[in-house]
């Protein structure tokens, strides 16, 4: 997560760019926790809310 927060959370960049940085982040978090059981909701009630603060939309929420 630091080297997204090093890049001010994606703001802005090109929405395709942010979307395919956040998608990266999602995807290495989901795979380095140790828990998979509850993982997929906890990191959902992340990233929903963070892509939508930089205008990206979701089909997930």
């Amino acid at each position: 997560m630091s080297d997204i927060e090093s890049r001010n959370f994606l703001r802005g960049l090109n929405r395709d760019t942010a979307a395919t940085e956040a998608v990266d982040a999602l995807a290495r978090m989901n795979s380095t926790h140790p828990f998979r059981e509850g993982n997929g909701r906890t990191l959902v009630e992340f990233f929903v809310p963070w892509p939508k603060g930089l205008g990206i939309r979701s089909n997930s929420a």
